[in-house]
């Protein structure tokens, strides 16, 4: 019995020893696999932020260099003329100290900071030397741009700043050397954005494609424009194509850890993001003591067990069970933990997301509203400058469907959620699709005459329904068929917990595909944000996120199934709405005809960014309204007490000075009874919005507007609030 004591706990201790081992193995490749994904989501926002301020900077050099080469640069009256070209190329660009340009001698005669600059000698800089040498290439927006090595800058306001220079060539008619047209971007906005997403115990930063250090956070100036090829983090980065992964040691500690990089902006450029492989493992680590201590205290049991069973041999069954649940136990702790930094990744990201949306719609609000009202001149210009005011409505069309994408998988957008009929509205779809798909793609309808009315935002349902159509569109080249169907269904306890629903009643929306399929391996990332199989330049993977987020802002959720070959079904579950609910959605709220239509009462405009509230406050004018602007919500309402009367308050939610704009409007009605509010945001947290949605009775514009937006809904405030 000794003998058989001593082997069964050596054989339990081997064991354990061997569980644990292959359990921490399994859990610490999981962890890496994690950190290595988390670095290359923020490598892909940078990538991304790179692209956006780079096309920005690109878009305004290109105007200043078509003035130069139109205007020229050979007398006083032309350089006067430059001068307030760049003024007005400077006044759009939040993120640029300066715009200057360079004679041919390497002179400065233009800048946005002088009307009369010092001919500071720039003959011997990169970028002089970089563009002189160059061969002629078509003007276009896809010239070569270079973004140069950073330098404390030598002269204007803002000497000895630390500035990036980005250029463009600039050329005589007969396409020979005139100069170089420069914008010094600032290295503090760079380091805004970086600090705010860097890993902890990390570090991001940008590179050219030869391994000189543009920008990095946490920032140090010794490191500045530095060749770091020899290093071993990237000695291997010149055989990639895109990107990739990369584990190095640290200049400093000499201690491990991992990277992830991403080319970017026609592969002359590389960021990147890392942190301490020991970071990384922290919680790993954590979890390993909790291992090996259960796995002592396993033993121990087992020990005191077998002694009991040489006394009691019937309570061997009671110890099989104990060990039982205590390994269940520390399974379901660790899917706990893990749910809870998923959750709180999120959170981060969301928070980060919106604050990056509420700025950048402010931008977008004055860049697509300006270039509205430019197009509307251009009208007898020639087409060439048409289409270059059109190529910015262009490019802010798409940075705004960009942020939209990126406030719905973060679950920030406000919904207004009402009782929507489905099958009114998947019949738009239909026919909306028809544009779009070939006519080797059937799509079939199956609809369901007793379907209930969901709770949802009917025109975010309609995006989503269009975004999972286009999908498997794409997924059926060849040809085959799309199936839209919707149906009522009841989710009990069981299935609900299953599928992460509350109990109750819900209508589901099936977008079904005859396709290709999706590979298991592939199928449980394809609602994470930025993931996606298409080619580079095809999709920027936040469709499905985008479509996850909001089915789960909006109370329900979705579901995925595929095989390979045989096609793909999507489900979306919203909840059913009740008799309580608001009226069935109808069409648009108004026509065409009053689209444009404007008034002549007394508009109290409130928005602290002067570039939205001068375009707001133009606007309002050009439509005939008595428009009074304010900065702030403390002189907004010091106006109000003062006696003015006025018929419309129009804020911005988020507001400087410690008022926000709900605050501004609960006082200003109750000051003026009867006083109308009109919100405007580019990012609402819980001011107006709770629970993903507009408290009641609240009206919003949301950021970036239009001219069209904003008259409709300032005639529908007014008419019918």
């Amino acid at each position: 019995m000794k003998i058989l004591f001593l082997a069964s706990n050596l054989f339990i201790a081997v064991l354990l020893s061997v569980t644990i081992y292959l359990l921490a193995s399994d859990d610490r490749e999981r962890v890496m696999e994690k950190a290595y994904t988390d670095l290359e989501l923020v490598a892909t926002a940078l990538q991304e932020h790179t692209q956006q301020t780079l096309r920005a900077l690109d878009l305004n050099l290109s105007q200043l260099t078509l003035q130069a080469l139109r205007i020229g640069l050979d007398t006083e009256q032309a350089r006067e003329a430059m001068h307030q070209v760049a003024i007005n190329r400077q006044t759009i660009s939040s993120n640029t100290y300066a715009f200057y340009v360079i004679d041919s001698a390497g002179r400065v005669v233009v800048s946005s900071q002088d009307a009369d600059p010092e001919p500071v000698d720039q003959s011997s800089t990169e970028e002089f030397l970089f563009h002189k040498a160059t061969l002629l290439e078509p003007l276009s927006l896809q010239a070569n741009v270079l973004v140069s090595k950073p330098r404390l800058a030598e002269f204007g306001s803002h000497r000895g700043q630390w500035v990036i220079p980005v250029s463009r060539r600039v050329p005589f008619e007969d396409g020979s050397f005139a100069g170089v047209a420069v914008a010094l971007l600032s290295m503090e906005h760079l380091l805004v954005f970086y600090d705010a997403i860097r890993p902890d115990d990390g570090a991001v930063g940008l590179l050219t494609a030869d391994s000189h250090v543009i920008a990095r956070s946490p920032f140090e100036a010794q490191l500045m424009a530095i060749d770091i090829t020899d290093t071993s983090q990237f000695i291997e980065l010149n055989n990639t194509e895109v990107g990739g992964r990369t584990v190095d040691l640290t200049y400093l500690q000499n201690a491990p850890r991992i990277s992830a990089f991403r080319y970017t902006w026609n592969d002359q450029l590389i960021v990147y993001a890392n942190m301490s492989e020991f970071a990384a493992l922290q919680d790993w680590r954590r979890r390993l003591v909790a291992s090996v201590g259960i796995g002592g205290l396993i033993m121990a049991l087992f020990i005191g067990i077998s002694i009991g069973i040489i006394i009691v041999v019937g309570r061997q069954r009671q110890t099989v069970e104990a060990q039982k649940f205590a390994l269940e136990e520390l399974r379901a702790r660790q899917q706990v933990e893990a749910q809870l930094r998923q959750s709180h990744k999120m959170d981060a990201l969301g928070q980060l997301t919106g604050g990056i949306a509420h700025d950048f719609n402010n931008l977008l609000t004055v860049i697509l509203g300006n270039i509205d009202d430019v197009l509307e001149h251009l009208h007898d210009k020639p087409e060439h400058i048409r289409s270059q005011a059109d190529v910015i409505r262009l490019a802010g069309e798409r940075a705004a469907e960009l942020t939209h994408r990126l406030l719905a998988f973060a679950r920030r957008q406000p919904l207004d959620p009402r009782a929507t009929d489905v099958n009114e509205l998947v019949a738009e779809v239909k026919h909306l699709l028809r544009r779009t798909v070939k006519e080797n793609i059937q799509i079939e309808l199956i609809v369901n005459d007793n379907l209930g009315k969901a709770l949802v935002d009917p025109h975010e349902l309609q995006n989503a329904l269009i975004n999972l159509s286009l999908n498997a569109r794409d997924a059926m080249p060849d040809g085959g068929k799309l199936t839209i169907e919707a149906a009522n269904i009841e989710v009990d306890e069981e299935y609900g917990e299953r599928n992460q629903l509350k109990p109750g009643h819900y209508v589901v929306i099936a977008v079904s595909d005859t396709g290709y399929g999706i590979p298991a391996d592939v199928l449980a990332s394809v609602f994470d944000p930025f993931f996606t199989t298409k080619a580079e330049g095809k999709g920027s993977g936040l469709g499905l996120a985008m479509v996850y987020g909001f089915a789960r802002q909006s109370q329900g959720n979705v579901k995925i199934y595929s095989e390979t070959g045989e096609g793909t079904t999507v489900r979306l579950y919203l909840p059913l709405a009740s008799k309580s609910d608001a009226t069935i959605r109808g069409g648009q709220s108004s026509s065409s005809s009053r689209v444009n239509r404007g008034g002549s009462e007394r508009v109290l405009l409130v928005e602290d960014d002067d570039l939205v509230r001068h375009y707001a406050s133009a606007s309002l004018k050009g439509l005939g309204y008595q428009v009074t602007e304010c900065s702030n919500g403390a002189g907004a309402l010091d106006l109000i007490r003062a006696g003015n009367q006025f018929d419309l308050l129009f804020t911005d939610v988020v507001l400087t000075g410690g008022i926000s704009g709900k605050e501004v409007a609960l006082e200003a009605v109750k000051l003026q009874p009867g006083l109308k509010v009109l919100y405007m945001s580019g990012y609402t947290e819980n001011a107006i919005v709770h629970h993903g949605r507009l408290d009641p009775g609240v009206h919003l514009l949301s950021k970036p507007f239009r001219l069209r937006a904003l008259a409709e809904k300032l005639r529908m405030v007014l008419d019918n609030y």
